[in-house]
């Protein structure tokens, strides 16, 4: 989490691509999928708060009698490991491309652009596969009328075909 920069590393299928490991900003997805996918796959709703549990029950499997330090625990990171959240989708309409960045920095407008003229035309498979690294940092804040908020709910995993999911309105 310190070393916030991309990570390069090879698929089944002997690509290389990168993975980016940025927490400063809020990030979104690219489409409505991408988030069900992101947000039924991490219970925690935040890839930092995810790591830091997972540190912690390493920890604690090592050794039962380990706690985290009081000035090191501010919010008492095990009220959240039995916790049980339900995610939440927030839809943002009417975001200009200026207003985003992609992962690695640049600007969103020509990746934007690129995706706007190949996804009439991809293939699903591809399509799904391609979008798992469609993510962008938000730049400006969005007005509370242009966002639409959704209870996730999902029985299954994403990967799998049982996978099922429903978008309650909020």
């Amino acid at each position: 989490m310190v070393n916030q920069c991309p990570v390069e590393y090879q698929t089944e299928d002997g690509q290389t691509q990168k993975l980016y490991f940025r927490h400063e900003g809020i990030f979104v997805a690219l489409s409505v999928m991408r988030a069900i996918i992101y947000s039924s796959m991490n219970r925690f709703g935040s890839e930092i708060l995810k790591r830091c549990i997972e540190l912690f029950l390493l920890l604690k499997k090592k050794d039962s009698n380990f706690s985290l330090p009081r000035d090191l625990n501010l919010f008492g990171i095990e009220k959240y490991i039995e916790a049980n959240p339900t995610p939440i989708i927030i839809e943002i309409f009417d975001v200009d491309d200026n207003d985003l960045v992609k992962e690695d920095g640049k600007t969103a407008g020509e990746a934007l652009n690129f995706l706007r003229a190949v996804m009439p035309t991809m293939p699903e498979r591809l399509k799904y596969k391609f979008l798992q690294h469609c993510n962008f940092e938000l730049l400006k804040r969005v007005p509370v009328n242009r966002l639409k908020f959704y209870r996730l709910e999902f029985n299954g995993h994403p990967a799998l075909p049982n996978f099922v999911y429903n978008l309650e309105p909020l």
